[in-house]
């Protein structure tokens, strides 16, 4: 049975979340046509579940620009503990609008761990604002 750390001596650090999805659920979501001035919502999806915790969700909008981030934290069990071997999708949901018309670019930030490491990557969509 693999136990989980849970206490004052594990360390938690904040990095961003790997976009992609356990289930069969686009890991991002994002709608085709907007009204000027009215919030929508884009959702992303990063990879969670053992050490793993859902952090924060960042948005910058500039015009017809949007950009993304999606934060998870990282958990360090203490000396002898270990995490559960579980994945888990972490639903990150981001509230955006678009002052002006035309065809505006939704940025997510995120990274892809390989085997060498991580690296940072992002994706985008473009969303049609009436």
């Amino acid at each position: 049975m693999l136990l989980t750390s849970c206490g004052i001596f594990e360390t938690r650090e904040r990095v961003v979340g790997e976009i992609t999805s356990f289930s069969e659920q686009d890991a991002i979501t994002v709608p085709a046509v907007v009204q000027q001035g009215t919030s929508f919502t884009a959702t992303v999806i990063t990879l969670g579940g053992g050490c793993m915790e859902q952090g924060e969700t960042e948005v910058k909008v500039q015009g017809l620009r949007a950009e993304v981030t999606p934060y998870d934290y990282k958990i360090t069990p203490p000396f002898g503990a270990v995490c559960p071997l579980y994945g888990q999708d972490y639903i990150h949901t981001a509230t955006l609008s678009f002052a002006e018309r035309g065809t505006a670019t939704v940025l997510f930030h995120g990274r892809q761990v390989t085997v060498n490491g991580a690296t940072a990557t992002s994706e985008s969509r473009t969303v049609e604002v009436r």
